[in-house]
């Protein structure tokens, strides 16, 4: 089962893909285009070059566990590919959610959060 937290990691593959590729054709994708291994655990995400296709691909204890979507109408919002010269782009578990849910997280802005400070060392009175 392919469940996603926000503890895990992503990489979406930049380049539109063939969706006619299989696990083994995307294992390939990662291991040779991306540089990464496949069995890192982390979640690869692939879009076509339309749009209206997204595969999802994660190593899980025992196999391989491949998530597709094919949209009836509309699009997904594909980040811009020409702004990147690299093949992969580390996105986070909420850029996910909107690249599926069809929002634009490019244009998005990330508000503020709480941070708690740094611990301060009392002994030399200098943060950690």
């Amino acid at each position: 089962m392919l469940g996603l937290t926000s503890d895990m990691r992503f990489r979406l593959y930049v380049p539109p893909c063939d969706m006619r590729k299989g696990i083994n054709g995307l294992e390939a994708l990662v291991a040779n285009d991306m540089q990464e291994q496949p069995t890192s655990g982390a979640v690869y995400v692939f879009l076509n070059r339309k749009g209206d296709r997204i595969k999802l691909l994660r190593w899980e204890p025992g196999g391989y566990v491949m998530y597709c979507k094919m949209l009836e109408t509309g699009r997904f919002r594909i980040p811009n590919r020409q702004a990147t010269e690299h093949r992969k782009v580390a996105i986070n578990y909420a850029q996910l959610a909107m690249l599926i849910e069809g929002l634009d997280f490019e244009k998005t802005k990330q508000n503020r959060r709480y941070l708690p400070p740094k611990p301060v060392d009392n002994f030399r009175g200098k943060t950690r």
